[in-house]
């Protein structure tokens, strides 16, 4: 027996290969996350622009909204109309191309709000994108659709005529207002969104603040009314009321009635239900036509005692009427879009 022959022969050990796959499993998994983190994972933070004294706020989750087929049907129409400059041009590349922002992707929430100060609305976006250069793009693309007045005040967009202000905050977030002012206000991150209790995780949802409907109905306690709406007095008793609608075959609306601190709801239940029923009527005697099946809604609501004091309100949402809702608001989204197009003309 030949040395050669006599000395065995040594394979990679098992412990090393099982090693080498692990290490290259890790390896895989973390350039998927990592790629995750960068192209797809997104944080919430729309919501966290809201300014201190915040009435009323809405919030659209796009990423769950988009799939959604009477939006998708009545809303995309209507953004590649708006953004096309000639029939030939649904405008959609262009955005991109200017901003950088590619819109299947990248937009992920919409929430607007209305401020306590009387300096209207503010619009804010969230979504995938780039730090900055997000308001010149929009100027440019602006400025191809013949909206002439913008230009840029450092990292602000200022559309003069139009009275159109746009800018991002530190986060990416796009923040769009009728009022500087009111950009400076909602440029920093607050809790606003939890102390008026708007989600930041529904599909959709909205939440107000006590003061204004305790307003609203003090400014709506006439004779009149009362005869209508006996249960009116009621809204006197509001802390906040949050909602949020459940998106399915069957979509459903769910609504939280809170009282102030300390507060119940509880007893005034059968006035909420007369409220509801009043305002159905009134609804019909001036022979309201329903934009989002509203008096539907109404009269469909099951009202109970929740927790805490607050009441319950679930209604079921009809994807014929969810039909109707996501048509007027691309009608009001459409509407909106040629006024402001229009409005540098006119001065």
């Amino acid at each position: 027996m030949t040395a050669e022959t006599g000395t065995k022969r040594r394979g990679i050990s098992p412990g090393v290969v099982l090693l080498g796959l692990l290490l290259l499993f890790a390896a895989v998994v973390g350039g998927l996350w990592f790629a995750y983190q960068k192209m797809v994972a997104y944080e919430r933070r729309a919501a966290l622009h809201l300014p201190a004294g915040t009435r009323l706020a809405a919030r659209i989750d796009l990423e769950q909204v988009v799939l959604f087929e009477p939006f998708r049907k009545n809303l995309f129409p209507v953004l590649r109309h708006q953004l096309a400059s000639s029939a030939n041009d649904d405008g959609v590349a262009e955005l991109e191309r200017t901003t950088g922002v590619e819109l299947a992707m990248d937009l992920r929430e919409v929430v607007f709000a209305v401020p306590q100060q009387k300096l209207g609305w503010l619009l804010i976006v969230g979504g995938l994108f780039p730090d900055d250069g997000l308001a010149a793009g929009l100027g440019q693309l602006l400025q191809s659709r013949g909206i002439t007045d913008c230009s840029m005040d450092g990292p602000r967009l200022t559309c003069s005529k139009s009275g159109l202000f746009i800018q991002q905050a530190d986060d990416a977030a796009l923040l769009i207002a009728p009022s500087p002012q009111l950009i400076d206000a909602a440029m920093a991150p607050t809790t606003e969104y939890q102390r008026i209790g708007l989600g930041i995780d529904d599909a959709a949802g909205f939440a107000m603040d006590g003061a204004w409907v305790r307003d609203a109905a003090s400014a709506l306690s006439s004779p009149l009314l009362a005869r209508f709406t006996p249960g009116m007095q009621s809204l006197q008793q509001f802390g906040t009321v949050t909602g949020q609608v459940e998106l399915g075959s069957e979509s459903t609306l769910h609504v939280q009635l809170r009282p102030l601190p300390g507060g119940s709801l509880h007893p005034l239940a059968e006035d909420f239900r007369k409220l509801l029923d009043g305002v159905g009527r009134m609804l019909a005697l001036v022979g309201h036509t329903d934009v989002a099946g509203e008096r539907t809604l109404l009269a469909a609501a099951q009202i109970s005692p929740g927790p805490d004091g607050r009441i319950d309100i679930v209604s079921p949402w009809s994807r014929q009427d969810m039909d109707r809702a996501a048509a007027s608001l691309a009608d009001a989204l459409a509407a909106w879009a040629r006024g402001l197009a229009q409005e540098p003309a006119s001065h």
